[in-house]
């Protein structure tokens, strides 16, 4: 459970805080223009991968 909690905790950060920076780019093979476009409507999904997380690593075996 720890390791898929993990993967969705370093989802968080791809998509909340490196979406448009080079990693992020790379990592989702987008094009940096749609990038810098988009930052704002990956939050969300960032968003949910950590409450993901977060319920994970409270309650695994829920």
């Amino acid at each position: 459970m720890a390791f898929v909690a993990l993967q969705h905790f370093a989802f968080l950060i791809l998509g909340m805080f490196l979406w448009a920076e080079p990693i992020g780019i790379q990592v989702f093979g987008l094009d940096p223009e749609f990038a810098k476009q988009s930052a704002t409507l990956a939050v969300n999904p960032g968003l949910y991968n950590g409450f993901l997380a977060a319920r994970l690593l409270a309650h695994p075996f829920c």
